[in-house]
């Protein structure tokens, strides 16, 4: 099982250097920066498909305008961004993303000409799509994980109680010892007190024997 959690472990390490670098960059930006991508009145095509490739993740419906409402409170939107529940991205959600961060207009360094904040949102959108194609290779794998440890909990559990019957067994086992051998000590003694009895009595036998032949 330690196999299992250090391959899970190898691959999320893949996708965590580009989420952290993501949220990194999502921390550097101030209001100001994200007051100025929807300031725009006729957005270049690169900052719409960005918004809509948010937008599709965060599951919002609408084009520039609900995506400029949607930025409304720049920290609410940014922290909106950090702590999105990357964990519950479905496989269809997933896939769909793959046309946004397949277009070319969606290079991080290629917004940035536009954008200080949309390089940040980018980066954050690819960050998503890495970490997503990753958990498609763990989530079975934790199963496999969680499967394991299900079936292992049981074996602990039967194990534990032969050894609590085991322990009963041995100290029974430790009792009739310690009793054999009181009894043996009590029948050595009254082997030692016959054969003295039996000493005794030769010698009387004799002492009388030899009264008799006196007389």
């Amino acid at each position: 099982m330690q196999g299992i959690k250090d391959e899970c472990k190898r691959e999320l390490d893949k996708a965590m250097p580009a989420l952290h670098k993501a949220i990194e960059s999502l921390d550097t930006l101030k209001p100001a920066d994200i007051g100025e991508m929807k300031g725009y009145a006729s957005p270049p095509e690169d900052l719409v498909l960005l918004l809509q490739s948010v937008m599709f993740i965060l599951d919002v419906k609408g084009a520039w305008p609900e995506a400029v409402q949607l930025m409304k409170d720049p920290k609410g939107f940014i922290d909106q961004l950090k702590n999105f529940d990357k964990d519950g991205m479905k496989e269809k959600k997933l896939n769909g993303l793959k046309k946004f961060v397949k277009d070319p207009r969606l290079v991080p360094k290629a917004i940035a000409k536009k954008s200080k904040a949309g390089e940040s949102i980018a980066m954050w959108v690819h960050a998503m799509d890495t970490y997503g194609e990753v958990k498609k290779i763990v989530v079975p794998k934790e199963a496999k994980l969680k499967e394991a440890e299900a079936e292992l909990s049981v074996v602990q559990k039967e194990l534990d109680e032969k050894m609590k019957t085991l322990n009963i067994i041995r100290k029974e086992i430790q009792r009739l010892q310690s009793n054999y051998k009181e009894q043996q000590m009590q029948l050595d003694k009254l082997e030692t007190t016959r054969d003295n009895n039996k000493e005794m009595l030769s010698r009387a036998e004799k002492l009388l024997n030899g009264l008799e032949n006196e007389s």
